[in-house]
């Protein structure tokens, strides 16, 4: 259901009830595609003895020199009891092995089992790497071991598949658990944002995303309304105001605005077409400049008014005199004026006047929040970016031109981990005529919001509604580049 709500900002909106889906960055989405094991050394030990066995294993490791590689498997349990040990190690109840792969020059079915009572006796120790020692080095440093020594047997040291990497996720650690051997999730993400960082921010956007996506949904249908633009809207929020979070700039989709009007209905493949710096979100971020812009001059103007100005101030007034007018709004210039940072419908134009909801000397974005009733293209995926936003969120994915995402996103939320790494731009067979099936099994594999080759890295979400119906009004072409 949709409640209806009045926000600080005098707009009424009926407010979306819905979730946010936290998004996966691309390395993520690669790591949990191609889970790269090393051989890891095992050995069963009895259960006195495995404290001295685990003294004596670390010494042995402090000894070397890689300790990079020791360091990088702390997200593997050391001692692990008989009952914990992953299906692929255990014995069948007919006392035989399973056959498994061999790994090196030991078979990871070399785990022998005794009786239920003696087996309750042992712990398996996992050793380290084989790359950080060899083996025989292992089993002589575990043989001078009182445990080991005659006439009891020699350790029988296995070597087994181990994750490298640390989880990403608990469900991935549990997986890895029964798979491999047994793993913890340490509430860390090598691949990403921390989940703690992830969570508490989700906690302060979360009771008002709701209001935000339904004002980006009512500023999408008033550009369509109006002839201007697609069925797209974005919201700039500040959620640092005294006054509590507030809408800084609204915008509405205005691509066929002015003399881009004639091209209307003859989109181009992909979905191009019109004034491309007329995008929602390209407005959005040009009407929060301008609104800089105007405050900056109103300042100077202050400035002017209460003290004499210095020399350095009257070259900056006479800069700004070309483009303040009277009132401190900023003066356009004559002809098209194709950024299109001016609103143009009537929420537009309330938004903008108003006077107290945006902090004054800010830096480009910085701290705001970013809400799109679509996936962000490309262009404005770098954008969002470039202007330093700290938060995005957006409606509905777009498989073939979205630019945040990093795998195909499913109407339910959950992750497939499918993109397109082939270079098929999505696009499915040779004419391009993919269906929206095929769509969501390959997509460009982009994931902007974090990407470590980039200056910038800013948190990201979907929003999923709780109904299907509310989606239905910000419907577009699946291949507009929005």
């Amino acid at each position: 259901m949709r409640n209806l709500s009045c926000d600080d900002n005098g707009t009424t909106t009926h407010e979306r009830r819905g979730r946010l889906v936290a998004l996966r960055t691309k390395d993520e989405v690669q790591a949990s595609k191609s889970e790269c094991t090393v051989p890891g050394y095992v050995v069963r030990i009895p259960q006195r003895a495995a404290s001295e066995g685990l003294r004596a294993v670390d010494a042995l490791l402090r000894s070397t020199s890689s300790s990079r590689e020791t360091k990088q498997l702390r997200h593997l349990r050391r001692l692990v009891k008989p009952g914990d040990l992953p299906g692929c190690l255990r014995r069948g109840d007919d006392g035989t092995a399973p056959e498994g792969e061999v790994v090196g020059k030991i078979p990871t079915t070399a785990i022998r089992r005794e009786e239920e009572e003696e087996e309750s006796l042992y712990l398996y120790l996992f050793v380290c790497s084989s790359a950080v020692l060899p083996l025989s080095t292992v089993t002589s440093a575990l043989a001078a071991l009182p445990a080991f020594r005659a006439p009891r047997p020699r350790p029988d040291v296995l070597t087994v598949p181990v994750p490298l990497n640390p989880p990403c996720s608990a469900s991935q650690a549990q997986r890895w658990t029964s798979e491999y051997w047994p793993t913890v999730y340490k509430r860390h993400n090598p691949f990403g944002p921390q989940p703690s960082a992830v969570a508490k921010a989700e906690s302060e956007i979360c009771p008002s995303a709701g209001r935000w996506m339904a004002l980006a949904s009512q500023v999408a249908e008033e550009a369509w309304e109006a002839g201007i633009g697609e069925k797209v809207g974005a919201v700039v929020v500040d959620r640092k105001l005294e006054r509590g979070s507030q809408a800084v700039a609204v915008a509405g989709d205005g691509r066929w605005d002015g003399e881009f009007g004639a091209e209307r209905g003859t989109v181009g493949e992909g979905g191009v077409g019109g004034n491309a710096m007329a995008h929602a979100v390209m407005r959005a971020i040009g009407m929060v400049a301008r609104r800089r812009k105007e405050f900056a001059a109103r300042a100077m103007r202050v400035r002017e008014q209460s003290s004499p100005p210095l020399a350095r101030d009257e070259i900056q007034a006479a800069d700004l005199a070309t483009t303040e007018g009277g009132d401190g709004k900023v003066v356009e210039e004559e002809g098209e004026n194709h950024f299109a940072d001016q609103p143009l419908t009537p929420l537009e134009r309330h938004i903008y006047s108003l006077e107290d909801t945006m902090a004054p000397n800010g830096y480009l974005c910085l701290d705001l929040e970013i809400y799109i009733t679509h996936e962000p293209c490309v262009m404005c995926s770098m954008a969002i970016l470039h202007s330093r936003f700290g938060k995005v969120v957006f409606g509905v994915p777009m498989p073939r031109t979205g630019g945040m995402a990093a795998e195909a996103l499913t109407p339910d939320g959950s992750h497939t981990g499918e993109t397109d790494e082939e270079g098929t731009d999505g696009k499915g067979d040779d004419e391009g005529n993919a269906g929206e099936t095929e769509l969501l099994e390959k997509r460009p594999s982009y994931g902007l919001f974090w990407r470590r080759e980039l200056h910038w890295r800013l948190l990201a979400w979907r929003w999923l509604d709780d109904e299907k119906e509310e989606q239905r009004g910000v419907e577009v072409a699946w291949d507009l580049h929005a």
